[in-house]
């Protein structure tokens, strides 16, 4: 794995636009478990005052030890676009990463900007030629003259004394149209670029995708279905495992009756915001999926009964101002509206 450092400060606009900065460093690249957590902890999903959940993020700052990288990305720039450039640097060996390193840093012209650049780069590398240890013109001079093998200058005799390294290196330099850099000297030899990355969210390649589609749900993991399953299971319904794909899950309530979720994020929200008539089902749901509540616990607090109803009873609220007017659910076992 190559040292290097991409992070971003995802932000929740909802947030932001209510006066509060609620965000957190994301390191990339990164998975769809992790991005997922980050969003979690942040809000994103989570309902507002008025029950409506807050949905959209951007991006407020960018830390990279790669020079000139975070110039090029901006606050509305793609996660996945991000993440697909993080796993590109890191699937460079070490000596192409140097040289990724010293041709951002030389400020050598690329055929595109932003993230769309700074990914083709990753594709293009062999355009480009580091020589080592050539800081400036004079040393660019000396090396061409010296130790490239193009001139002989023992057959200069006394003449090859007064040869003016600096101004030849100069006129080489302005010819290739060179530049220098901390790991030395950065040509381009003006070969095709490869423009292997559109920009679009079609071109990123599916390993690198973070998310469903881009508008969202996130993609989640085989360990967050089953914690799912489980807490559906615990509130009284059994997965049709025949029937159901990632975006049309079935589910037989104790009844019977058939209820369908257009996703795994959507059967977590229901359970996030359903409203059980029996409060220990409540406890159980709640203990599955958000085991960390009740850490350090031998013994579950067992709350007031007016407590439990009072919370039941927000809950409730918020849930139904999430639904169109006029609008209400019923399943078996709860009752939303």
């Amino acid at each position: 794995m190559n040292d290097f450092e991409l992070k971003a400060f995802v932000t929740n606009l909802g947030k932001y636009n209510e006066g509060e900065l609620v965000g957190e460093w994301g390191s990339f690249p990164t998975t769809p478990e992790e991005i997922r957590q980050v969003y979690d902890r942040i809000g994103i999903g989570h309902a507002d005052d008025f029950g409506n959940p807050y949905e959209e993020i951007f991006i407020t700052d960018y830390d990279s030890d790669l020079y000139g990288i975070t110039e090029e990305l901006g606050e509305y720039s793609s996660l996945e676009a991000i993440n697909y450039l993080g796993a590109r640097l890191e699937e460079l060996d070490r000596y192409d990463l140097d040289k990724y390193k010293a041709v951002l840093e030389s400020g050598v012209g690329l055929p595109e900007s932003g993230i769309t650049g700074l990914i083709n780069l990753t594709y293009n590398l062999d355009r480009f030629e580091i020589i080592p240890d050539v800081h400036d013109d004079s040393d660019l001079g000396y090396y061409y003259v010296e130790e490239a093998g193009i001139y002989d200058t023992r057959s200069m005799g006394a003449l090859a004394r007064y040869i003016d390294y600096e101004a030849f290196g100069r006129d080489v330099r302005l010819e290739e149209g060179g530049t220098y850099s901390d790991a030395g000297y950065v040509r381009d030899d003006n070969s095709s670029w490869d423009y292997e990355f559109d920009g679009t969210r079609e071109g990123i390649p599916e390993e690198y995708l973070l998310f469903v589609n881009d508008e969202d749900p996130i993609i989640f993991s085989e360990q967050e279905k089953e914690t799912i399953l489980k807490a559906m299971e615990a509130a009284g319904y059994s997965f049709d495992k025949m029937e159901s794909t990632d975006d049309n899950l079935r589910f037989f309530s104790e009844g019977g009756a058939v209820m369908q979720m257009e996703g795994w994020a959507e059967a977590k929200e229901w359970l996030e915001g359903v409203v059980f008539d029996d409060l220990a089902v409540s406890d159980r749901v709640e203990k599955i999926l958000h085991p960390e509540r009740f850490e350090g616990q031998g013994i579950t607090e067992i709350k007031p009964f007016s407590i439990l109803k009072e919370l039941a009873e927000k809950k409730k609220e918020a849930m139904q101002a999430r639904l169109p007017i006029g609008k209400s659910a019923k399943v078996a076992g709860a009752e939303i509206g």
